[in-house]
């Protein structure tokens, strides 16, 4: 495992973040191109929290489970 699995985590990581934003603010994936990784995290977490007031699950949102 070298640097190519290493960026295929990061790229996944990124994607799910991006769809678990997009779905809970509906936002286009154009509208988070420009994000950095640090930016999608807090953005992530920000969707983590929203969904879960929302829905009163206390569980994480999507593919965190």
């Amino acid at each position: 495992s070298g640097a190519g699995s290493e960026y295929l985590k990061l790229s996944d990581d990124v994607e799910d973040a991006m769809a678990d934003i997009a779905s809970v603010f509906h936002w286009q994936p154009d509208a988070m191109d420009g994000m950095s990784i640090e930016e999608l995290a807090r953005w992530r977490e920000k969707a983590r929290e929203r969904f879960e007031a929302q829905n009163n699950t206390g569980r994480p949102p999507l593919n965190q489970r």
